[in-house]
């Protein structure tokens, strides 16, 4: 999806002009700043956050490296077509995260208590390697590249088996290998991907990965069903032995905000690309935050950080957030809705220089770019990915 011709002056419009381009997008097709938005900001976010070797950094957290940041980098690659970008951050994360026991990658790099710099935590994290996993699949399609495809197989067939495990007769998504030898075992929703079991299951067919897709479905509904807000907490704990899922009320990890507002875009795939029904059921809850925002707020705050009682966690606008949110309503709620939200919380929280609010968060540079992305390239994001399945 290459854009050609667009002028380097756009890279240069302040906020104002960016709106007022923004401003008639859906009714006369004004695309090149949206367009400019996108590459800007990955320029800017490789430029920031990317070592000349491939990796990424998280200034916000002491420099470390995270499975989760090379898994954003690759995808954002993908989708953007940057293949010397995707190489960089794809080997720099083999070479550097790379378990040597198998073909997950280690979830934590970064300056050791001895002062060298490398892994400070070898456990997996699920959520990274299904990222790279199928932002391998997306590059091997698009690139013609049989090594992605046959790397990412690998990792597929290890997701499942060393990062699954079979709880009262259903198949669950664990959060990392280590994860699979407790009693007791935390879930993070925002880490099942039932869009990508799907296209697992066209490339690794000795397993059933249809069974994870319901099982995400089943706990996404279940630990909804827990919070009084009826949203999905951040965190939510297993028994392996009997099944019972269950919260700390009074804890941060039943929260809904910063992890589990990524449960929305991961549904929202799937319901783009495959209609799923009960994807659109999760999707409804987000109407949580709509009438928040044009009812009880009267459309001055956005707030997504919220307790499980549905009382507001704290009064921060996170631009990145909000960002997830806005191609669901388009989705949900119509054009219109969708578009003042884009306009009035994304684009005016855009600095022309590449980024949104904060210039040195990483994640909420990846979430507003995962979320402007889906805003405006919807269709051609659903064309790419059944390409998947020909």
């Amino acid at each position: 999806m290459k854009r050609a011709g667009l002028s380097k002056k756009l890279l240069t419009l302040g906020a104002i002009g960016l709106i007022s381009c923004g401003l008639f997008f859906h009714i006369t097709g004004c695309v090149s700043t949206n367009n400019k938005i996108i590459k800007g900001s990955w320029n800017y976010y490789k430029k920031t956050f990317m070592s000349q070797d491939g990796r990424i950094i998280d200034y916000d957290r002491n420099d470390v490296t995270t499975s989760e940041g090379q898994s954003y980098a690759m995808l954002r690659a993908a989708f953007i077509e940057d293949k010397e970008t995707f190489d960089k951050t794809y080997t720099w994360s083999v070479n550097n995260l790379g378990r040597k026991e198998d073909n997950l990658f280690a979830w934590l790099w970064g300056k050791r208590k001895d002062n060298t710099w490398g892994v400070i935590d070898r456990n997996s994290a699920s959520d990274a390697d299904i990222d790279i996993a199928f932002a391998l699949l997306l590059a091997g399609e698009r690139w013609s590249n049989d090594k992605y495809i046959v790397d990412a197989i690998n990792i597929i067939k290890d997701i499942w088996n060393l990062e699954t495990k079979v709880i009262n007769n259903q198949r669950v998504l664990m959060p990392g290998v280590v994860q699979t030898q407790n009693e007791i075992i935390p879930i993070n929703p925002s880490y099942f991907a039932p869009y990508a079991f799907k296209v697992f299951a066209k490339y690794d067919q000795e397993h059933e990965w249809n069974s994870l897709v319901d099982s995400s479905y089943i706990l996404l509904k279940q630990s909804s069903e827990l919070t009084e807000s009826g949203l999905p907490p951040n965190w939510f704990k297993i028994d392996s032995k009997s099944g019972r899922i269950y919260i700390d009320k009074e804890k941060q990890d039943s929260d809904f905000s910063y992890d589990a507002i990524r449960v929305f875009l991961r549904v929202y795939v799937d319901y783009l690309v495959f209609n799923d029904s009960r994807a659109l059921k999760i999707l409804k809850k987000s109407q949580f935050f709509k009438d928040r925002y044009f009812k009880t707020y009267r459309q001055i705050k956005f707030f997504t950080n919220f307790k499980q009682s549905g009382e507001l966690r704290d009064t921060v606008e996170n631009i990145g957030a909000i960002a997830l949110l806005v191609p669901v309503f388009k989705t949900l709620s119509g054009k219109q809705n969708a578009y003042k939200i884009y306009k009035r919380k994304v684009v005016s929280n855009y600095n022309p220089k590449g980024y949104w609010d904060t210039s040195r968060n990483y994640y909420t540079q990846n979430l507003a770019w995962f979320g402007t992305w889906m805003y405006i390239y919807e269709q051609e994001t659903k064309k790419h990915f059944n390409k998947l399945f020909k």
